[in-house]
């Protein structure tokens, strides 16, 4: 199977919507330390994607794309599955390639990074 014809789907641990990003977006500047969606921690400032991580995803050989838990392709999972890293493949089989475990986990972007990796 061609890598290019395969998506790795993020899947943050937050719900898309305004009144969830405006939410969220205070609540990761006035308290980060309690904030519960460690990929969101990892990859973004307050703004903006960390450039590292914007470099990481561009190098990938996939398709990459970012989601939200009330948007995610394996309906209501609840909360406690998310973050999460999925492989959806060329026949729209998907496969879970990262838990919220393992990226809950991550101390670092680079611990982050060499974790996706070490996965494709």
């Amino acid at each position: 199977m061609s890598k290019q014809k395969e998506t790795l789907l993020f899947i943050y641990n937050a719900n898309n919507g305004l009144f969830s990003k405006t939410t969220d977006f205070a609540h990761k500047i006035i308290s980060p330390s309690t904030y519960n969606c460690s990929l969101c921690n990892l990859t973004y400032g307050n703004f903006k994607m960390e450039k590292q991580w914007a470099s990481f995803i561009n190098s990938l050989e996939y398709k990459v794309e970012f989601s939200y838990r009330n948007e995610t392709p394996l309906g209501n999972l609840g909360e406690n599955y998310f973050p999460m890293l999925l492989l959806k493949r060329e026949d729209e089989v998907f496969e879970l390639l990262l838990t919220s475990k393992e990226i809950n986990q991550q101390k670092t972007l680079d611990d982050l990074m060499i974790l996706v990796e070490s996965k494709l």
